[in-house]
């Protein structure tokens, strides 16, 4: 998928970086909201972003996502934007401006 996604127009391939589960409005679907709006926009200006809203049903599961603990899971960073990030393809972070409540 990241393959496909980076030799689309040769662009270099893009994320947006900030609060999901934590952080932000406090709240995961008006976080998640944020995200595809975000994301809609950087699109719309022919960037080429890495969509990771996609998964967060799988990124729900590794998590255990629990609303009431607010506490940051790392397990995230290791067990599945490890790999991710270490495939060399997402080139450029976009921080949504509450990226600091994460």
């Amino acid at each position: 998928m990241l393959r496909q996604q980076s030799a689309y127009g040769n662009l270099p391939l893009a994320q947006v970086c900030g609060p999901i589960f934590t952080g932000g409005f406090n709240n995961l679907t008006k976080n998640l909201d944020l995200f595809q709006y975000t994301i809609s926009l950087l699109e719309k200006r022919g960037v080429a972003v890495f969509d990771q809203t996609v998964f967060q049903d799988a990124i729900i599961r590794i998590t255990k996502y629990d609303p009431q603990d607010t506490s940051y899971k790392t397990v995230i960073l290791k067990d599945f934007f490890r790999d991710i990030f270490c495939s060399g393809y997402i080139k450029i972070g976009y921080f949504i401006p509450t990226w600091k409540t994460s």
